[in-house]
């Protein structure tokens, strides 16, 4: 797979949508992130719907409801310079690339199942000349290869299965004192209540529910379902599969 043939500008105003969204939770991007930005949103309305990437393939969409929301995960992910961090079924990479543009410290892993997918993430961290690992394949086989389990200080997923199956899938991931971080809508709640006996059995604790304040994305109601691995859990612990979407 090639590159994008053509870079699509996002505009003054899109820039500016992204640039005010990232002041209005304490993270400011240059013009070297701004215009990362700018070639992923190119990359996606370049294959995007070739591969079935998302289903939003507009810039203002892209940039609102892609970038901004992925954005939002970083109100979550401790300020440590140099964490490592694990994005489960990344897709087209939400959230760990928009995070890994505006915290370039962050150590950044993306494991997706699609073939197809993970060449698109290929193609665009050498677009995008970032330093981030790509790995094909599922993510409760990848847990229990050597150097995952418990191997990250941050896991995140933006997947649209059920709190409990994204548990599964990546708890096992997180070292004991690390967070795990999950995108969710307005069943959050009533996810986290369902997922309550996962959550438990593979070392987890809930710190909390935190509503979505970014600028651009007001009127969409998002939370961020946030948990801490509190307990190291042995590589026969439960893992049971689930949607890997991103």
């Amino acid at each position: 797979m090639q590159g994008p043939t053509e870079i699509r500008s996002l505009g003054p105003a899109l820039r500016s949508v992204l640039v005010d969204g990232a002041a209005s939770i304490g993270i400011s991007l240059g013009p070297p992130q701004l215009d990362a930005f700018e070639a992923y949103a190119s990359a996606i309305l370049e294959w995007g719907r070739r591969l079935n990437l998302t289903r939003i393939l507009s810039p203002e969409g892209i940039v609102r409801r892609h970038f901004l929301d992925s954005l939002a995960c970083l109100t979550a992910i401790p300020d440590t310079p140099g964490l490592a961090i694990v994005d489960i079924g990344s897709g087209a990479g939400f959230p760990g690339v928009p995070v890994k543009i505006a915290r370039p410290d962050l150590r950044l892993t993306l494991i997706e199942a699609s073939r197809k997918r993970v060449a698109f993430l290929e193609m665009l961290v050498m677009e995008l000349g970032l330093e981030i690992g790509v790995l094909h394949g599922r993510a409760e086989e990848i847990s229990r290869q050597i150097g995952q389990w418990e191997a990250y200080d941050v896991v995140t997923a933006r997947a649209t299965a059920p709190l409990e199956h994204l548990v599964r899938l990546c708890l096992p991931f997180l070292r004991v004192g690390g967070t795990a971080v999950f995108p969710k809508g307005v069943r959050a709640g009533t996810e986290v209540r369902n997922a309550m006996g996962a959550i438990s059995a593979l070392g987890g604790d809930v710190m909390g529910i935190k509503p979505v304040k970014i600028r651009g994305l007001e009127g969409m109601k998002r939370v961020i379902v946030i948990l801490r691995k509190v307990r190291s859990v042995p590589t026969s612990g439960p893992a049971k599969g689930g949607d890997q979407g991103g």
